[in-house]
């Protein structure tokens, strides 16, 4: 058992937020509601807590062979939590939104890749583990600038019962160097790829050093590529700030204008935020399928090329061949039995 808690106006069906936090904000909690959202967010605590003895928690004791670390059980107790909310009339369960900030980052990003009743992500500062790169780092002033989050600090001292037990093998044991991250079959792109088609929306402080936003930044170029190719690049979006590691006020209006916009239709917003633009610069490097100066959408659709893009999705992709058939995969498929 564990507590969930729904903030919501009465009589009223608004679009939920599983939102990763555990507490909720008074003003952010009023706005949301007034531009109808409703607020899920559950009390892990007894069930998962966020220690390396995490496994006094309840839920490993109640499953002690599944594996998973203490981000992914946020991840799975919310799908529970959504479990219970279709059974209700309380909220509308055809658009489910993912969303935290930080550690809360993560487990966001982790729902949406597994659970595609997630209908749009919203993930803030997420760093190390979330959309922050693992391999390329640094902070709004460019690459190998500032103090930011790696594997080694991650699962080294700091938390290590948020991730994957083979993880830590491949980070420096000195918090802030890196050792074999480039030996990793994937990075931070692959979440974000892994929740193609839905819409993706990055939030990110400019003075956020620690959670690396130039190498979250390296990664959504290369997630936005993947919405370019399905034909949603608008889909797939990053908003920066002033200001520091937080998930405050404005970055909830922000979100909320661009589900608006994803997830209703309803325009004109006036929130800023960026999605890729043909031909513009590249960070790190042009992660096309197609040459900077080619137009827009000239990607190589020949049945050569849609049988190597076949070929690695079924033999290559590191979520198939961990079993998992994510929302993105379904979707490219498709895509290739239309070509």
């Amino acid at each position: 058992k564990f507590p969930a808690v729904l903030i919501r106006k009465p009589g009223e069906k608004g679009i939920p937020v599983c939102f990763f936090a555990g507490y909720v904000d008074e003003a952010i909690a009023r706005q949301a509601v007034s531009r109808g959202y409703d607020i899920i967010t559950i009390l892990t605590d007894d069930c998962a807590p966020d220690t390396p003895d995490y496994q006094k928690g309840s839920l490993y004791r109640a499953y002690p062979d599944a594996g998973f670390k203490v981000i992914a059980m946020w991840a799975w107790l919310m799908m529970r939590t959504m479990d219970w909310l279709e059974s209700t009339d309380l909220v509308d369960t055809g658009k489910f939104v993912s969303a935290g900030h930080s550690r809360y980052g993560k487990a966001a990003l982790c729902l949406a890749v597994y659970d595609d009743r997630i209908k749009a992500c919203a993930a803030g500062g997420s760093g190390c583990g979330g959309m922050g790169s693992l391999r390329i780092a640094g902070s709004r002033f460019g690459k190998d600038t500032g103090t930011v989050e790696t594997l080694g600090g991650m699962t080294g001292g700091m938390f290590p019962h948020w991730y994957a037990d083979d993880l830590p093998a491949y980070g420096a044991k000195e918090p802030g160097g890196h050792f074999r991250e480039n030996e990793l079959r994937f990075d931070a792109d692959f979440v974000g790829a892994a929740i193609a088609p839905r819409p993706l929306m990055i939030l990110e402080g400019l003075d956020d050093t620690w959670a690396n936003p130039y190498g979250t930044l390296a990664s959504w170029n290369a997630v936005s590529e993947v919405y370019a190719f399905l034909g949603h690049a608008e889909d797939c979006a990053i908003h920066f700030r002033e200001g520091g590691h937080a998930f405050n006020l404005s970055d909830w209006a922000a979100m909320m204008d661009f589900m608006d916009e994803r997830l209703i239709g309803k325009a004109g917003s006036g929130s800023l935020w960026h999605t890729r633009k043909p031909g513009e610069v590249r960070i790190e490097r042009s992660w096309s399928l197609v040459q900077d100066e080619a137009p827009a959408d000239t990607y190589d659709r020949s049945p050569e090329a849609m049988e190597r893009l076949k070929k690695s999705l079924e033999e290559r992709w590191a979520f198939g061949e961990a079993g998992l058939e994510t929302g993105m995969v379904r979707f490219m498929k498709q895509i290739l039995k239309q070509a």
